[in-house]
């Protein structure tokens, strides 16, 4: 077995652990923000399970990931609209148009240049928005510290994977163990925020 394949089997645990900390929140919450989070951890779950089975099902990875992606951005969507106040929420629907990019990428699942660019913009997009939202919450709530630690840590993930040359044997591995980190710090931060502070 290989070492992606090890890491890939220890990014399963680290999902089904996130996975067990965000239903309770959903059910305590009801927040779309973290149902659509938790989405976006089954379809990761579904391209690590995917890549156990055979790597070379590369487009149903691809598609797992973009999908994992598309559930991510909606999910910002729903914490930038939960952050306002009622009367200046933008309309639910709204959240959802992300999903639109699904209809379109079977089209260019095996275009790799057209791949890359959607997966690239998804991830800095969603990164970008993550720091600014949880950073804006850290300084106004103090509430927001691990999660915005996570969100430097995909970036971090992000920027060693598209943008950096070195260690190429290795970077996929150490990618998914960015990613990996990330999920389970910025998890362990929501479940701080929404249980651990509402049971205190």
């Amino acid at each position: 077995m290989s070492l992606l394949s090890w890491v890939s089997i220890l990014g399963l645990i680290i999902i089904f652990y996130s996975l067990s900390v965000l239903i309770p929140i959903i059910l305590r919450t009801r927040s779309s923000f973290i149902m659509l989070m938790a989405l976006s951890l089954v379809a990761y779950l579904g391209s690590n399970l995917t890549y156990l089975i055979s790597p070379d099902f590369l487009t149903a990875i691809r598609w797992f990931n973009f999908s994992s992606l598309v559930l991510l951005v909606s999910s910002l969507f729903s914490l930038i609209r939960e952050s306002k106040p009622i009367f200046a929420r933008f309309p639910s629907y709204l959240i959802y148009l992300p999903f639109i990019t699904l209809l379109f990428f079977p089209l260019v699942a095996d275009q790799n240049v057209i791949t890359n660019l959607l997966l690239g913009t998804f991830q800095v997009g969603c990164v970008i928005v993550g720091i600014f939202m949880f950073g804006i919450s850290q300084i106004k709530n103090k509430d927001s510290l691990l999660q915005l630690v996570g969100a430097f840590i995909f970036l971090s993930a992000i920027s060693l994977f598209w943008f950096t040359p070195v260690f190429p044997d290795n970077k996929v591995v150490i990618t998914e163990m960015l990613i990996i980190a990330g999920i389970l710090i910025t998890s362990i931060g929501l479940r701080k925020k929404y249980l651990i502070k509402n049971i205190d």
